[in-house]
């Protein structure tokens, strides 16, 4: 029976991943997209992964065309973590090779429904929160398969560990036997445990991520973040304390640091893209009110009023927008009490610097 149709054959479980999200079933294409991720969280499992992906075209644009999937509640799971996975990759992804990609991570900024007031890890049903995905139920399982490792013996490794799996694909099929190589996974001692979701995980904040990660790995990275007409404005949109887009103050200041760093990049790019980039940004209707309000907010972290004099630092390279900035006198005010406002002994990194850069943006406004 060794060559019958139920023979077994042995699979890494980084191949068994890919196939995973490669099926047309939902429930083995979160087992995978879920694999994937646990297995990008560290170097061994990580750099066997991302060499596999970077030669399989198919699994690349399938993980981003995931990016999108909206329409049923497994989908928006599946999404979720396909976020995930791509923040991970986007530190070394050429977007020109899946076609498409940033149109796909700008929606993860939509934020088109009025969200509710409640916690969005508690959110059910068809009524969860659009910028955060209810995973808690799969968490739970996972966080039960991890706590019973101090009574199983892992026998895995890395991804490259070789698991026994049927080879009659119909058989492979069925969702529960699916389910049980995802367990035998789960029990591997040395595969890395997913971790609860945070506010870090909106998707708004992944995709910020996501974006943040492709300015810096690749110039024509950014040429294609040009191209996505409204990405910028929606990436500027959460720079406004005055969001209805989101549920709660945690993540108001989540989705705001996001943003800020984000911007902070873009606006760094040298070229001529960096020139278009920073033309766009500082064109925003809301752009340089929104920064004053942060500047002169004192709850706010010295880390992000950094960030927003970086920012204006760097817009005020170019002539148009230096002059446009200089004409705005709260900025300038609220940009020299920064400067000039060194209270002792400073606690943070960002206590140090925030002087430090605010006086180098006055300097490009003078």
């Amino acid at each position: 029976m060794e060559g019958g149709v139920f023979a077994a054959k042995r699979i890494s479980l980084s191949n068994f991943a890919m196939d995973s999200i490669n099926s047309d079933l939902s429930k083995k294409q979160l087992y995978g997209i879920r694999m994937m991720h646990i297995f990008l969280q560290r170097d061994p499992t990580r750099a066997q992964l991302l060499e596999k992906l970077t030669t399989s075209t198919q699994t690349m644009a399938r993980l981003i065309s995931m990016l999108g999937w909206t329409s049923r509640n497994d989908h928006t799971t599946i999404r979720l973590y396909a976020a995930k996975v791509t923040a991970e990759l986007a530190k070394s992804l050429r977007v020109v090779t899946v076609p498409g990609t940033m149109y796909l991570v700008s929606t993860l900024l939509d934020t088109d429904r009025k969200p509710k007031r409640r916690h969005p890890l508690l959110d059910e049903d068809d009524d969860r929160d659009p910028l955060f995905v209810d995973t808690v139920e799969s968490q739970e399982k996972s966080q039960d398969a991890a706590g019973d490792q101090g009574q199983k013996q892992g026998s895995a490794g890395d991804t490259d560990i070789m698991l026994k799996t049927p080879t009659r694909s119909t058989h492979m099929n069925n969702p529960r036997s699916t389910y049980k190589y995802w367990e035998r996974i789960s029990e591997c001692e040395s595969i890395p445990k997913e971790q609860p979701l945070t506010f870090n995980d909106l998707l708004p904040a992944l995709g910020m991520s996501i974006v943040y990660s492709l300015a810096g790995c690749d110039q024509n990275n950014s040429v294609e973040i040009d191209r996505v007409t409204d990405l910028i404005p929606k990436i500027i949109g959460f720079t406004s304390f005055t969001s209805a887009t989101v549920n709660s103050e945690e993540q108001q200041k989540v989705l705001l640091k996001s943003s800020l760093k984000v911007l902070q990049r873009l606006t760094s790019i040298e070229g001529e893209i960096g020139i278009t980039l920073r033309h766009k940004i500082s064109k925003h209707p809301f752009l340089l009110r929104n920064l004053a309000e942060i500047l002169g907010d004192n709850s706010i972290t010295p880390e992000l009023r950094k960030l927003v004099a970086e920012i204006l630092r760097n817009l005020a390279i170019d002539r148009d927008a230096r002059q446009e900035i200089g004409q705005i006198q709260v900025l300038i005010t609220r940009l020299m009490k920064a400067f000039l406002n060194c209270n002792g002994p400073s606690s943070t990194n960002a206590d140090c610097l925030l002087p430090k850069v605010a006086g180098q943006a006055l300097a490009m406004l003078a």
